[in-house]
């Protein structure tokens, strides 16, 4: 069976809230674990299979129960063929096994269903590799966005930003350099486009305390 490999990508802004902006990603297929292959190192769980990654974290000899997903056992095969059980292991992060040295990857909803993909849900959490992430933008030139690398609380993380703005001023948190956002924070709702009243339509960081201060 072929490798899972991306489709289609599509950047959820979460305009007008201070999120994180995210990934929705539509793969060929979405792999099981156990056609996993995994490396280890300090107690991370490591693997790549096409262009989606799959991880854990095990502070104990592996054997040895810990509290995560309420003590389930996990059948891992290593590179090497051998078995290892993790028995209630953590699910980890992206950022976590970035900064383990693994291939650099990111946290992405992801589905097989190109269904899911055109009405925005349901998708299942999982993460792919950013050097694929990366390749789809570079065949898709009609894309204005990109991944930077950010440092955050010693993780390494790779999210979307606005291809204009890369090495200048930081976007602004609320409409992600966009300038423009279609709802806002506070009790009453605007759905029609309007400029963010965090930056001014600015789309900057750098505006915030001006505009909020005004």
């Amino acid at each position: 069976m072929l490798p899972p490999r991306i489709l289609d990508i599509q950047v959820d802004w979460a305009l007008g809230w201070n999120n994180s902006p995210s990934l929705h990603v539509l793969l060929t297929r979405e792999a099981s674990q156990d056609e996993f292959r995994y490396e280890e190192r300090s107690g991370s769980y490591f693997a790549v299979l096409g262009d989606q990654v799959d991880f854990m974290y095990h502070s104990d000899p592996p054997d040895e129960q810990t509290n995560g997903y309420g003590g389930r056992a996990f059948e891992l095969t290593m590179q090497d063929g051998r078995k290892v059980t993790l028995v209630g292991p953590w699910s980890s992060r992206c950022g976590a096994m970035n900064a383990r040295g693994f291939v650099p990857s990111t946290e992405a909803s992801v589905t097989a269903d190109p269904v899911v993909m055109k009405r925005g849900y349901t998708f299942m959490a999982g993460a792919v590799t950013v050097n694929a992430v990366q390749g789809w933008l570079t065949t898709h030139s009609g894309s204005d966005w990109t991944l930077r690398r950010v440092e955050r609380h010693g993780d390494s993380v790779y999210e979307p930003i606005l291809k204009r703005l890369v090495g200048g001023s930081e976007p602004c948190e609320q409409c992600k350099g966009h300038g423009r956002i279609t709802h806002q924070i506070g009790y009453a709702a605007n759905f029609e486009p309007h400029d963010c009243g965090w930056c001014g339509g600015s789309g900057l960081e750098q505006n915030h305390k001006k505009v909020v201060a005004e």
